[in-house]
């Protein structure tokens, strides 16, 4: 079901009700970065010079900001890590959940503008990442900005469903951005820890 609040539009297709709160509160942080971002372009003695670049989140920030932006915004809720074991022979994951100790969740986040082989790779690598890392619940956390926001949801459900993954969650909001076509920022979560289990 499709909702809206604030300039922000979301999609729950989950019943995990703990995942789809982390996601609004990841959506949210991030759409308030966003405004923080624009303001701090805007508001610069030489904004003249920035009036030719993206002005927000679609900059094309590293994804190691996006998830800063969403640890900071877990710490209230939950005991997340970021970059957790920094010695896993993948790499770092990050972004996990535990409780009581145990680790419950592990998210990788990426960038992902179309699906193309070399995106789908990289997701499809960090899937591998997230299986290692012994989560029971492994999620790919996927930002992106599109002037079709349906569209970008087809593909990206077709791409789903090709590796037997689950968009549990989708939500977005206006971004700044040079073209005018008016843009959106994109999140989508996308569960890869029960592939195999759904018919």
């Amino acid at each position: 079901m499709i909702r809206s609040k604030a300039g922000v539009t979301w999609d729950e297709n989950d019943s995990d009700e703990e995942l789809t709160q982390l996601c609004r509160v990841a959506l949210a942080a991030l759409h308030e970065e966003e405004r923080r971002l624009n303001l701090a372009f805007t508001s610069s003695a030489e904004h003249l010079e920035y009036a030719h670049i993206n002005r927000g989140l679609a900059y094309w920030l590293y994804e190691t900001t996006l998830v800063y932006v969403v640890f900071r915004a877990w710490i209230p809720l939950v005991h997340v890590t970021w970059d957790y074991d920094r010695g896993a022979k993948r790499g770092p994951i990050d972004l996990t959940v535990r409780k009581n100790g145990e680790l419950v969740r592990a998210f990788e986040a990426k960038h992902w503008m179309h699906n193309g082989n070399g995106p789908l790779d990289r997701l499809e690598q960090d899937r591998q990442k997230l299986s290692a890392s012994g989560a029971p619940k492994q999620y790919l956390m996927t930002f992106w900005h599109t002037a079709d926001v349906k569209k970008d949801l087809v593909s990206a459900d077709v791409a789903c469903q090709r590796q037997d993954w689950h968009r549990s969650f989708v939500g977005w909001f206006p971004c700044d951005h040079v073209d005018d076509e008016a843009r959106n920022y994109v999140l989508c979560v996308i569960d890869t820890s029960r592939a195999g289990e759904r018919s």
